[in-house]
């Protein structure tokens, strides 16, 4: 996982979990669990989820990205 996500458009993906990597262009939007982790809402109607060592930087980017659109 982590070559392949270094192979990634930084802009467009990012890691999630230690089996998932994002297209943060797909996120509808997002739901604590209350203990750290998220359940992500995409367009897809899949939910996925955000675990409590990558939700910080999750966070920072959907932050990022609303605030420059």
């Amino acid at each position: 996982m982590k070559e392949i996500n270094q192979l990634l458009d930084k802009d467009l993906f990012i890691r999630v979990h230690k089996s998932t990597i994002l297209n943060i262009t797909c996120v509808k939007n997002f739901t604590s669990r209350m203990n750290g982790d998220y359940d992500v809402s995409l367009n897809t109607g899949e939910i996925i989820r955000v675990s409590r060592n990558y939700a910080a930087s999750f966070k920072t980017r959907l932050n990022w990205l609303t605030q420059v659109n």
